[in-house]
């Protein structure tokens, strides 16, 4: 009896403590989603590769839909030798303005924690819209990386980060993070992770924020825990 109580006092304390946790941290309002790699390799290579690769397989756009409306809201695509993202339709990315006459845009790499909202959490940052690059058209709002004979630009040089978007459900704006990483030093691509936004309309959502576990639910786990116990400690009585 005494070493069931051993055990079950730190499992009391571990309940209530994720439960206050969740009281406290808990808001109920973000939705998340983790990407996955078609074709993982075999040998693990020395960074996380399981991501959504880019270039994707067929070097084909990779197009996400945070509220599964049908209508997709941001692209990442591979053109030549620049990995870069798009906003899709009336969707904003949160970027470096360009500096004329380029209009290349280059994206920042945010921090976990930071916030994301309407007002950029660095006067340097501004909402850029998505544009048409001629000859081909193709959308384009903001580069992560390329290489060319000249040398490599962008941002992302062996790093990970978060990357701040803005979109719309019906007519009300709303706030998501897309995690990136670009390992590859010298070169261009990466992988895209996963991604996260508030349902809550004009809400900020901070970089890496994920939905907190309900009371709810913390409670059930809590209490199946105590039964199982509870059963083992009579069992061992007989």
């Amino acid at each position: 009896m005494r070493s069931s109580r051993i055990i079950l006092l730190p499992l009391l304390a571990s309940v209530v403590f994720w439960l206050g946790l969740a009281e406290g941290l808990g808001q109920g309002t973000i939705v998340y989603g983790r990407l996955s790699n078609p074709n993982p390799s075999p040998i693990p290579p020395p960074w996380d590769d399981s991501g959504y690769p880019m270039p994707g397989p067929g070097r084909q756009p990779l197009e996400l839909d945070f509220n599964g409306d049908g209508r997709a809201d941001v692209g990442f695509n591979v053109f030549d030798t620049t990995f870069y993202a798009y906003g899709i339709g009336s969707t904003l990315i949160l970027s470096y303005p360009p500096i004329s006459p380029d209009i290349n845009s280059f994206l920042p790499v945010l921090p976990a924690g930071i916030q994301i909202g309407a007002a950029p959490p660095d006067q340097q940052l501004m909402w850029r819209q998505v544009i048409s690059l001629a000859p081909d058209g193709r959308p384009y709002t903001a580069t992560f990386n390329g290489a060319w004979n000249t040398g490599y630009s962008g941002l992302w040089q062996g790093v990970e980060g978060y990357v701040g978007i803005e979109f719309e459900i019906g007519q009300n704006r709303h706030y998501a993070w897309v995690r990136v990483g670009a390992p590859f030093v010298g070169l261009y691509g990466g992988y895209v992770y996963e991604w996260a936004y508030e349902t809550q309309p004009g809400v900020p959502i901070l970089a890496g924020a994920v939905p907190e576990p309900s009371t709810l639910g913390l409670l059930i786990g809590g209490g199946v825990l105590l039964v199982w116990f509870r059963r083992k400690r009579d069992e061992r009585r007989g």
